[in-house]
């Protein structure tokens, strides 16, 4: 699969990291996603110009694309200062994104019986299942990144560093109470 990144001024290695969270996902449900591209407008003018990521089918469930909009990813999702300091946790972030789009070729072209109108659920089970798949894969340093930023006093004020410290805990106690995962649907 390409990872392809289009006119994005983030200092971030998209190529390292996908290939990373896409490793974590079932073989069988990204066979036929030839592309994940990182753009700062979608190649689809039928695409909601809001929205974060896209998926593009292509044809008969090849050649399909995953798109993913740098500008409203910033914007609205993983603020940059995360992509330059703190990569691990942009990349489990971006996990749930891509896995999300994932879901809805899974949805189309590898899950029968689902039904059409269940395809965003689906996709957000789907999510889930891959972020929380990513953390554990990574695990030591996505927690390891966040007890930096917990330490840092000189970038991050009292309340910053606190919700870094609640959110580290969140993922530790979910590790520790979850240790199967979650299957992906």
């Amino acid at each position: 699969m390409n990872v392809t990144i289009e006119n994005c001024e983030i200092s971030f290695p998209f190529d390292e990291y996908c290939r990373s969270i896409i490793s974590v996902l079932p073989k069988a449900d990204i066979v036929g996603i030839d592309e994940i591209r990182f753009v700062n407008t979608f190649s689809n003018q039928k695409s909601d110009k809001a929205y974060v990521a896209c998926y593009l089918e292509g044809k008969s469930g090849k050649q399909a694309t995953i798109e993913i909009n740098t500008l409203n990813l910033i914007k609205d999702q993983i603020p940059e200062y995360i992509f330059k300091r703190h990569q691990e946790i942009a990349a489990l972030f971006l996990s749930e994104i891509i896995a999300h789009e994932v879901g809805h070729h899974a949805h189309r072209f590898k899950r029968h019986g689902v039904k059409k109108n269940q395809a965003e659920r689906f996709a957000e089970m789907y999510a889930k299942a891959g972020y929380y798949s990513y953390l554990r894969d990574r695990k030591r340093k996505i927690l390891l990144a966040y007890k930096i930023a917990i330490n840092n006093i000189l970038l991050y004020d009292k309340k910053d560093r606190q919700i870094f410290f609640e959110s580290r805990r969140e993922l530790k106690d979910w590790i520790e109470n979850n240790p199967n995962g979650i299957k992906f649907p």
